[in-house]
C-alpha cells in the first residue's frame, strides 16, 4: 500500500521472530530499498541469500540496488546470478544486465 516505513517496522519484528525464513529478510530488504536505505537493504538481501543461497529474487534485488548506487559491475554480477538460479526468468534478468550498458535516452523536445 506504499507505507514502506510501516512495513519496515513490522518486517523487522517478524524477521527477528522468524529469523530462519528467508522471505521475511527479502521483503524487509525490498522495503528498505524503497526507502533509499541501500546499505541496510543489501545486508538483509545477503541474510536472505545466506538462508537460501539460490534465491534469484534476492540477487535481482541486489542488482537493482547496485544499479541505483551506480555500481554497474556489481549490478551486472547479481543479475547474472539471478539468471543462473532461475533459468525460466533468465531472459528478464539478462535484459536488466544489458540495460546497464544502454545509452540513456534523450528527452523528447517540445514543439
Amino acid at each position: 500500500m506504499g507505507n514502506y516505513a510501516g512495513a519496515v517496522t513490522d518486517l523487522k519484528r517478524t524477521a527477528e521472530l522468524k529469523d530462519k525464513y528467508y522471505g521475511y529478510h527479502y521483503s524487509l530488504a525490498a522495503a528498505l530499498a524503497k526507502l533509499g536505505n541501500y546499505s541496510q537493504a543489501l545486508e538483509r538481501a545477503d541474510r536472505a541469500l545466506a538462508l537460501k543461497a539460490d534465491y534469484a529474487p534476492a540477487c535481482a534485488l541486489k542488482g537493482d540496488i547496485f544499479s541505483l548506487m551506480k555500481d554497474k559491475d556489481a549490478a551486472r554480477e547479481q543479475y547474472r546470478k539471478a539468471a543462473q538460479y532461475a533459468p525460466e526468468s533468465a531472459a528478464m534478468y539478462l535484459q536488466r544486465a544489458a540495460a546497464l550498458d544502454a545509452a540513456p535516452r534523450k528527452a523528447a523536445r517540445k514543439k
